[in-house]
């Protein structure tokens, strides 16, 4: 599917999983938490890139290949909490694991 993509719309997908997310946070629903947090940092870093660079990543390969060479920061907390969105389709998650993702999810949301 080809389109056009803005930066509002973007923005609008990120806030909605950082909803979804604090709405399965406050239900002690780690995992689901977890994974809508994530979901809202992918959006974050995907926004981050397309808005500074003008592309988009198709999948997560490319989009660790683009953050790891211009932000290595970013980098940085994609890497370790992706290990909680991947553990968090096959055990449960802990609170404070999700409390990682979600702070770190709120914390980046400052950069959009």
């Amino acid at each position: 599917m080809h389109r056009r993509f803005s930066l509002k719309e973007l923005k609008e997908i990120i806030e909605e999983d950082l909803k979804a997310g604090e709405d399965e946070y406050k239900k002690g629903r780690y995992n689901i938490s977890s994974i809508a947090f994530f979901k809202a940092i992918v959006g974050i870093c995907g926004y981050i890139i397309y808005r500074e660079r003008g592309i988009l990543p198709s999948n997560h390969t490319k989009r660790f290949d683009i953050l790891r060479k211009y932000y290595p920061q970013l980098y940085e907390i994609m890497d370790i909490d992706f290990e909680i969105y991947r553990t968090a389709y096959l055990f449960k998650i802990s609170r404070e694991d999700a409390k990682k993702v979600r702070k770190d999810a709120w914390s980046l949301y400052q950069e959009v």
